[in-house]
């Protein structure tokens, strides 16, 4: 299953086929690629031989135009442009092997439940305790996967982005967060 998420635009019309230029996006919430648009002002709705650039401008250009439209946004570093490293997202079998491959481990607290959907919740969360790195990058409100119980403690597994450095996310689908119950702890602290 692929998704392809886009935000609201005023330049789409009910029933009109549109091309999208689109970066995908691996995260350890969702089972599959996310995509989403790179650009707004390339979002391409195809009528007969022609292709209306935005709906809003009414900007025409010739369907066989559209590959050196595409060669210039490339030129120009609009699409196409190398984001750097993207974090490899992992299914790890055991959790002494999401331990190893961690970078930052820590034990947050769910404060509530906010926003759900069928793949994601967010939550206010509290750090509690760092027990691989340091430093503290939990934030106040975290995108996490849904049904965690409010008032109980959590172990989180987090990398750092490699194009990022300094920012830690998520990046395993089957240990993202584990409860810290006592059993937990002590394989993490062997």
């Amino acid at each position: 299953m692929r998704i392809v998420y886009d935000a609201y635009y005023e330049g789409y019309e009910k029933g009109h086929s549109y091309y999208l230029f689109l970066q995908g996006n691996d995260n350890a919430l969702y089972p599959h690629t996310v995509y989403t648009t790179v650009l707004k002002k390339l979002v391409l709705d195809s009528k007969t031989d022609n292709v209306v650039l935005s709906q809003k401008t009414g900007y025409l250009i010739d369907i066989k135009s559209l590959p050196e439209l595409i060669k210039k946004q490339v030129l120009a570093g609009n699409v196409g442009a190398k984001l750097g490293s993207r974090l490899v997202v992992t299914e790890s079998k055991a959790l002494s092997e999401v331990f190893e491959i961690s970078d930052y481990v820590a034990k947050i607290k769910i404060a509530c439940e906010g926003n759900v959907n069928r793949y994601t919740s967010s939550y206010e969360t509290s750090f509690v305790d760092v027990v691989k790195g340091a430093g503290d990058y939990i934030s106040p409100n975290m995108v996490l996967q849904p049904g965690l119980d409010t008032g109980k403690e959590y172990f989180i597994f987090m990398k750092e982005i490699p194009a990022s450095p300094g920012q830690y996310v998520v990046f395993d689908r089957n240990y993202t967060v584990i409860e810290a119950t006592p059993e937990n702890e002590a394989l993490l602290t062997k």
